[in-house]
Order: structure tokens, then C-alpha cells, then sequence
């Protein structure tokens, strides 16, 4: 059995595949070091003020003032500026192909549903209806199994017995002529 200490070693082991030398953290590749110092030697080079006098240029600038707030929205104008694109109101110039362009989605959404409405309606071809009381369903039962297989049937001496006590019967009840 191995300990703990022995199991991480050995994924870090596992995790150590590259055949270049490990660099400690913080310091950069060679070749990026040559890079590096070969910069400031190079023509064009970028020159110009430190990093401090820029920020004391920056913080003898007087403040920005923040832009205007928008006024405070009532509820119901909240939930409309969910509808609109980047919140913002519809400008003057396009609210004339708005209105056009919502007509016309409202048109054809008001057809589509006139169309679907008659088409659950309307009746193409086949048999006229009946008329009410004249509808007549036959139904045929074909069933599955045997009469020897349990549910598929009654047995054959049941079946036979039924027909008999049915002619039986009304021979029995049938009233004398006189």
C-alpha cells in the first residue's frame, strides 16, 4: 500500500512531460529575456514621460461631472422599455416605419388566425353528414387468443349452452294463440 505523500509525487511526476527545463515562477523564458532586453535598443523605440508624471497629469484634471440621469419610471413604462432595443425610446425618425412595419405584423398575424379558424371549420369532400338520430356505428370485435387460453373466450360447452337456454326461452314464453 502507498501513502499519500507517495501518490501526489508520483502525479506530479505524471504531470511533468515537457523535456525543456521547468523556468521558476516569475522569471520569463530565454528567449523571452533576449526579447526584453533588446527592446530599448531598438530604433523607434518608445520614449516619452514616466508612469508617475502621467498620473499626476491625470489627477490635476478636474472631475468629470456625470452624465444627466434619466428621469424615474413609473411601472407600467419599465416594463415597456423591456421591449425596446438597448432600452432606449424609439427615435424620431423611425417611428413612422414602426408603426408601419407593426401594421403589417398585425395583419398578418390577424389573417393567419382567420386562416386557421377556417381550416378547422371549413369540410372538403367525402360523405354530407348525417342528419341527427340517423348516425349508426357497427362496431366489430376481433379478439385474440383462445377459448383454451385464459381471457381469450368462453369454452366451447359454455358457448353451446347459452344458444340452447336462448331458444328455449322464447319458445316457453311465447303466450298460447287463441
Amino acid at each position: 500500500m502507498f501513502t499519500s505523500a507517495e501518490l501526489i509525487e508520483a502525479l506530479r511526476r505524471r504531470g511533468r512531460r515537457s523535456l525543456r527545463p521547468e523556468t521558476p515562477p516569475g522569471e520569463f523564458p530565454p528567449g523571452w529575456r533576449a526579447w526584453f532586453a533588446t527592446m530599448r535598443e531598438r530604433m523607434g523605440a518608445v520614449t516619452g514621460a514616466s508612469a508617475e508624471a502621467i498620473v499626476a497629469l491625470l489627477a490635476a484634471r478636474a472631475p468629470r461631472m456625470p452624465p444627466p440621469r434619466e428621469p424615474q419610471l413609473t411601472s407600467p413604462q419599465a416594463f415597456a422599455t423591456l421591449w425596446r432595443q438597448q432600452w432606449l425610446p424609439a427615435s424620431r425618425d423611425e417611428r413612422a416605419q414602426r408603426i408601419a412595419a407593426f401594421a403589417i405584423a398585425l395583419f398578418a398575424q390577424l389573417m393567419f388566425a382567420i386562416f386557421l379558424l377556417w381550416l378547422a371549420y371549413a369540410r372538403y369532400g367525402g360523405e354530407p353528414l348525417a342528419s341527427p338520430g340517423e348516425e349508426v356505428v357497427q362496431v366489430e370485435f376481433i379478439g385474440e387468443g383462445t377459448p383454451q387460453e385464459e381471457g381469450g373466450g368462453a369454452p366451447a360447452g359454455a358457448v353451446a349452452k347459452p344458444q340452447a337456454a336462448a331458444s328455449a326461452r322464447p319458445a316457453a314464453s311465447s303466450p298460447p294463440d287463441a
